[in-house]
């Protein structure tokens, strides 16, 4: 939203935030019409509820297919709704499939005896029998960005040519060989240069994930460096937002209260695997950070599929119950898309509890001290402060 100027950002704000966004939206027709954004609500307050029965969840013992949000109640609302074609626009679905999957994929494949994997089995004949549209960008952006990323490149691009396997058994098309094919190593070759590329250039994406990894490394040594009250810690956090890290996360900030609470047995699940006498905790802080980026950047994604003529909407498998579980804790219930960007307004948020909201004022004046420290911070130096603080906490228990 950096790219973003005032008048938009202000009519997202009033379009997220109003209690009858619809009637807002129509209200600025020149606005609209100028920058062309794409609304999507999932609230209820739409002009007509569509009949997205297609959205369903998929689970089994072990996976699931998780919406993250409630798509069976989409409204949308973009610069069409003026003319006479509103209702011919398309929606479409698609699949993310999580980096553990896409890893078992050449095993699947090659083993003779699916029964070594029942569960995966069950959702690989699910999404080729339901010719779900599938996408991969969590395990593309997480193992070209991460530390531990592209360690083994003949692991990783056999991991890419079975997803294209997937890819295009799931798409209808009439080839069933479920063996590779001259396409899929075409398409395989394509992807694994990108994320070789990605790996050296995309520094976007990095710095979003390393940011992300910045706060959970705040969240702890908050958490554990006191025994204050969870308003307190939450506030700490948002100072450090404001003033260190130069972001505002709405979603995390409500969900870093909920932990420092303790009450909420899903943020607890997901956030107990770090303790001062954990292994390996800054590897499991790191993949924490990817699973919370790879479910608040689908907005994003969702943003740069969109269009006029077309909605993608994504959701996430994975057989992680802990990942699964925390895209309820907060749900989206509409989204602005502008630029290939998003603003997304969730349920909850710290103005929405009376333990936080008199945060509202920090929050909506700091803005322009984000922005700013969010283009001076250097978050190499800062996420190794981080590191280092955190660790040298711990060896005190």
């Amino acid at each position: 939203m950096n790219n973003w100027d005032k008048q938009i950002y202000n009519f997202a704000g009033a379009v997220i935030s109003s209690i009858d966004p619809v009637n807002t939206f129509i209200s600025n027709r020149d606005i609209v019409i100028k920058y062309k954004p794409i609304v999507l609500l999932f609230d209820g307050k739409q002009i007509e509820k569509k009949n997205n029965t297609f959205f369903e969840e998929y689970i089994n013992d072990t996976y699931q297919i998780k919406p993250i949000a409630n798509y069976q109640n989409l409204g949308v609302l973009n610069p069409s709704i003026f003319s006479s074609d509103f209702q011919s626009l398309k929606i479409a679905s698609f699949v993310n499939l999580d980096s553990n999957i896409v890893s078992l994929l050449p095993k699947y494949f090659e083993k003779k005896n699916k029964q070594d994997f029942a569960d995966l089995s069950d959702l690989i004949e699910y999404i080729i029998n339901m010719e779900l549209n599938i996408s991969s960008i969590p395990y593309f952006l997480e193992d070209s960005l991460n530390s531990s990323g592209m360690k083994n490149d003949e692991k990783v691009y056999k991991s890419t040519l079975y997803y294209c396997v997937l890819r295009r058994l799931s798409s209808g098309i009439s080839t069933t060989d479920r063996f590779p094919i001259s396409n899929d190593y075409i398409d395989a070759d394509e992807i694994f240069r990108l994320m070789k590329s990605t790996r050296r250039n995309e520094i976007d994406f990095e710095k979003r994930a390393k940011t992300l990894y910045c706060f959970l490394l705040k969240m702890y040594i908050l958490k554990f460096s006191s025994k204050k009250n969870a308003p307190y810690k939450t506030e700490q956090l948002l100072d450090f937002c404001n003033n260190e890290l130069g972001i505002y996360l709405e979603s995390g900030l409500y969900i870093a209260f909920l932990y420092f609470e303790g009450k909420n047995n899903a943020v607890k699940n997901f956030f107990q695997k770090v303790t001062p006498s954990a292994k390996d905790i800054l590897k499991k802080i790191e993949g924490m950070s990817w699973d919370l980026f790879h479910i608040w950047n689908i907005p994003t994604e969702m943003a740069i599929c969109s269009n006029d003529d077309i909605i993608q909407l994504q959701s996430i498998a994975s057989g992680d119950k802990a990942l699964i579980d925390m895209i309820s804790v907060n749900p989206i219930e509409r989204i602005f898309m502008y630029n290939d960007e998003a603003i997304v307004k969730y349920r909850y948020s710290l103005v929405s509890l009376p333990e936080t909201k008199y945060l509202c004022e920090k929050i909506c004046l700091n803005r322009e001290k984000r922005l700013s420290t969010n283009k001076s911070v250097n978050i190499d130096v800062l996420s190794k402060s981080l590191e280092q603080a955190l660790l040298d906490l711990f060896k005190c228990y």
